[in-house]
């Protein structure tokens, strides 16, 4: 992830960048998962799995906001 030092940075602009920060996260934490699955470790896995719905529900609303901005 980069950050952003823009000195003004859209509202708009701002969500697309943390959907696709969510976006990101959910995929780093599938891979995580897989290794623990691999190494059987079921409570991380559980603890994972609830955090990439969390994650996955977040980029969903965020595209959604970002798209409603877009046809104004």
């Amino acid at each position: 992830m980069i950050d952003n030092d823009a000195d003004f940075v859209g509202s708009q602009e701002m969500l697309a960048e943390l959907r696709d920060d969510n976006i990101r996260l959910t995929a780093n934490m599938r891979e995580t998962r897989e290794l623990r699955d691999q190494n059987q470790d079921v409570a991380t896995a559980s603890l994972l799995n609830n955090w990439i719905d969390e994650a996955e529900r977040r980029a969903c609303f965020l595209f959604e906001a970002t798209q409603a901005g877009a046809r104004r």
